[in-house]
């Protein structure tokens, strides 16, 4: 017989008692052993996200995050960036996606789970909207998920910490005053 694959969907709204879609996001970080690769095109994240993708990058699994090149939303933009230092310094693989603006909202883990669906990885996609994702449970997913992530790392610029700590006075100081406002994008 056919193989039959198990798709959870999950949905979130601002009057929730629960941040299903985070927290599910979050059991896949922290339950992966080999690699994340996550596709945002805001990555404006919670504490507990960023906790989770540093502590998984520092205890060896392979974290990537692509981002856009160029964003359809100036703030956003300059507060994703505010969160790269971070990212990069605890051996996160940061990529700038140069073809085009990124839409893609995809998480990928240890080749056995993987979502997709409307939220971003930022605040308001957490605890403001109303989204959904499906968690889908079958490495053959997975696995075509993250052979489209290495594609499309070919139309990227990897970051490095070095290069990435040598960016202008100027755009430290607006990514800095852009993340005091994130909660509110």
């Amino acid at each position: 017989g056919k193989a039959q694959n198990v798709v959870q969907t999950v949905r979130s709204n601002p009057v929730g008692q629960r941040a299903d879609i985070m927290n599910g996001l979050l059991m896949l970080i922290t339950s992966a052993r080999h690699y994340i690769y996550v596709q945002t095109p805001y990555f404006l994240p919670t504490e507990p996200m960023v906790a989770a993708l540093r502590i998984a990058a520092m205890s060896g699994v392979d974290v990537r995050i692509m981002l856009p090149g160029r964003s359809d939303s100036i703030l956003p933009y300059w507060g994703s960036r505010s969160f790269l230092d971070e990212m990069l310094s605890a051996g996160v693989r940061v990529y700038v996606f140069n073809g085009g603006f990124l839409h893609s909202k995809v998480g990928v883990s240890v080749d056995k789970v993987s979502s997709v669906g409307s939220t971003n990885v930022d605040f308001r996609s957490f605890e403001n909207n109303f989204e959904i994702n499906s968690f889908i449970y079958d490495s053959n997913t997975a696995i075509e998920l993250c052979r489209h992530f290495k594609q499309q790392q070919s139309m990227c610029t990897k970051l490095s910490l070095s290069e990435w700590r040598r960016r202008s006075v100027v755009a430290r100081t607006v990514e800095s005053f852009v993340r005091l406002l994130s909660p509110l994008l």
